[in-house]
């Protein structure tokens, strides 16, 4: 009876060391803030298309110019500072969803400019309502885009996706109402952990991807993340030998 015990116990131990292994290069449930954080499925209150939400927010119109405005003189701003460049890939759509929900989570004048910046006319409940439906009815026409072989391509849909993540320091307290925002209007993967652990970088690119990063700096307390996946038919096809170096 003592051998099975033992026997058993040194099994436990065997599979608990293993399983600590394979844990340590990706994030616990504990550090991955946004996993159970439900949605608001009331479309009154969020205005999420692939909830059912049948018309936008009344504001959504000034949404609209405001935000372009705003993604205009980003643009310009951006092309000044990379003009050099020959060519470069800019999506200020995810700037301003970012930047949206950030604003959540700033306070007092830090909010103010935040929402300031993306417009002057829409207070922030107004702009996490139009960002949710923006967002979600992009997503809602498009396909999820996860058909990769090459031979199926054509068969596939058009897709658009935008996602973000933000990696907080663990130095950082993380309101929960700003959690309750994220998961209502913006959908983005947030994380908190230790910058300096020595899986830390590991941890970030089990997220994004490998070699996405190479080191963290322990003295920022949040980096922000932002990609955008698109595939379409080209207007006007070419074959492969009018492709050159």
């Amino acid at each position: 009876m003592k051998r099975t015990i033992s026997a058993l116990l040194c099994a436990g131990l065997i599979a608990a060391t293993f399983t600590a292994c394979s844990s340590a290069d990706s994030f616990s449930d504990k550090e991955n803030l946004s996993k159970n954080v439900e949605r608001n499925s009331d479309t009154e209150t969020t205005f999420n298309y692939s909830d059912g939400a049948v018309s936008a927010p009344t504001e959504y119109n000034s949404y609209s110019s405001e935000v372009s405005d705003f993604e205009l003189k980003l643009f310009r701003n951006y092309y000044k500072n990379n003009s050099d460049k020959k060519s470069f890939v800019f999506a200020p759509a995810n700037t301003a969803l970012t930047l949206g929900l950030l604003a959540n989570g700033a306070a007092k004048q830090s909010q103010t400019n935040i929402v300031n910046a993306l417009s002057d006319e829409l207070v922030l409940d107004s702009e996490n309502q139009c960002s949710s439906y923006f967002q979600s009815r992009l997503k809602a026409f498009s396909s999820d885009g996860t058909n990769t072989d090459e031979n199926d391509k054509n068969s596939e849909k058009a897709y658009v996706k935008l996602n973000q993540s933000m990696f907080f320091n663990d130095t950082v307290d993380i309101r929960k109402n700003f959690l309750k925002a994220n998961a209502d209007f913006y959908g983005a993967n947030i994380f908190r952990f230790v910058f300096s652990d020595e899986n830390a970088v590991k941890k970030v690119n089990s997220v994004l991807g490998e070699n996405a990063v190479t080191s963290l700096d322990n003295s920022n307390n949040l980096f922000c993340t932002s990609t955008s996946d698109i595939y379409d038919e080209w207007l006007n096809a070419y074959e492969k030998d009018a492709v050159a170096d």
